[in-house]
């Protein structure tokens, strides 16, 4: 997540608010890295979990629960504690957007990973079934469509966010289906995200701003979000971790667990301007200089990461254990009923008007 936080760093606190794309500088291009590592990291080591797994109810609701709660707590809070240029419309259009972040694409990386959830179990039926060349071979598929648009020159089409969380999905369901133990191999893993970074990051510096198309298609290829690097390096870092014999720590899986939560605070509509614009002044850096920039980003970085999962620890000390508590026993037996319903309305639709006679 520190990762995540960084590439938003660049991304909304450095880069101005209204436009997408970063002002030159090969300073901002490389805090942007996090942002696809991170993303990656973090459906790898989820996917890595739930190809073992069934899909339920129970953990669809405690992924919509923190955002619905979390996005509606901080509209309510910046719409009646007012903040320099910040103004949360009124009216129902927006209390329904508040209410369905996720239908919204308020966050968009929430509603893709919603929808990943929603196909893995016919994704786990897949690689269940699927030999291990088979699975290799849909991997190959997915990777040439999700990383063909970042090394090929004026090619501007994009595969979308879910089909390279599917390409993820497969790579961590093949890791722990068909992959060799990551045991003894920790350090080497380490060692090759570290020779990745500084290379790619060594080139993005270099071809920032080159006017030839093989340099401008180098800088593409390794500056994209979603480009080969940052898939490798996340791919590394994922298999390093995985080889580490961290035991366990209660701290370690306290600040884990607020993982989601600091994502949901810090990348909230509202709090983007609140964060890097009215309190750290982020943009005003880069009047000063590349040194005063890494300093910046660190302490404010490491600021905003505390900060947020202290609000995501009291969060789910309070409200997910409310919801835990008292909700979640009286809510889940009403979903099984509805979707028993669903099912069996579904199923006689099939056999009247689809199904063969």
């Amino acid at each position: 997540m520190l990762l995540i936080v960084l590439h938003h760093y660049a991304l909304h606190g450095l880069c101005p608010m209204d436009k997408a794309d970063p002002p030159a500088g090969w300073q901002v291009e490389i805090l942007q890295f996090g942002g696809g590592v991170g993303v990656a990291l973090f459906v790898l080591i989820s996917s890595y979990f739930m190809v073992s797994s069934r899909f339920s109810g129970r953990k669809f609701m405690r992924l919509w629960v923190p955002v619905v709660t979390i996005s509606m707590s901080l509209y309510l809070a910046f719409r009646f504690i007012p903040q320099e240029g910040i103004t949360p419309h009124g009216g129902i259009l927006a209390m329904c957007t508040q209410f369905l972040p996720i239908l919204s694409g308020q966050y968009w990386f929430i509603t893709t990973f919603t929808l990943l959830m929603l196909l893995s179990p016919a994704l786990n039926m897949v690689m269940q079934r699927a030999g291990r060349m088979q699975i290799i071979g849909i991997i190959a598929v997915l990777a040439a469509f999700c990383c063909a648009p970042t090394v090929i020159p004026y090619v501007a089409y994009s595969s979308g966010e879910i089909t390279l969380f599917i390409l993820l999905y497969f790579l961590a369901g093949y890791m722990r289906l068909h992959g060799r133990s990551p045991q003894g191999h920790a350090g080497a893993c380490l060692v090759a995200f570290l020779v990745i970074l500084a290379a790619t990051e060594a080139v993005v510096a270099a071809t920032c701003g080159a006017e030839s198309i093989f340099l401008k298609s180098l800088h593409k290829a390794c500056a994209a979000k979603f480009g080969i690097p940052n898939l490798l390096m996340a791919v590394f870092l994922f298999r390093a971790f995985l080889g580490m014999n961290l035991g366990s720590s209660k701290w370690i899986n306290s600040i884990a667990a607020c993982t989601l939560g600091v994502y949901l605070i810090h990348d909230n509509a509202y709090m983007r301007p609140f964060l890097w614009r009215n309190i750290f002044h982020c943009r005003d850096m880069l009047a000063q200089g590349p040194a005063a920039i890494w300093w910046h980003c660190i302490t404010t970085v490491l600021a905003v990461y505390i900060g947020c999962t202290i609000l995501a620890f009291i969060w789910k000390q309070t409200v997910e254990r409310a919801y835990i508590t008292w909700v979640e026993p009286r809510l889940l037996p009403l979903l099984r009923r509805a979707g028993g319903y669903a099912a069996g309305g579904l199923d006689k639709f099939c056999k009247r008007y689809i199904d063969r006679d």
